[in-house]
């Protein structure tokens, strides 16, 4: 899921670059969402028990998909 959203961050960045601008501001708000969003929620899960950081980071990845789906619905 890290990777996608490096991917999806970069690839975001090269169309703004090349001059296509999303049609909403929140669709940046989305990709920043996540790019901050699932690394900060790793470290944090680190240290802990198996179990904690498994459901943190399913939970994690869960709502970064729902934020992936919504930006996507937004056109």
């Amino acid at each position: 899921m890290a990777g996608l959203t490096a991917l999806q961050g970069l690839l975001g960045l090269a169309a703004f670059g090349l001059g296509a601008r999303p049609t909403e501001l929140l669709h940046v708000v989305y990709g920043i969402f996540a790019v901050i969003f699932l690394p900060g929620t790793y470290l944090y899960a680190q240290g802990g028990p198996r179990r904690r950081e498994a459901v943190i980071l399913a939970g994690a990845s869960w709502i970064v998909s729902i934020a992936y789906l919504r930006g996507i619905a937004t056109g």
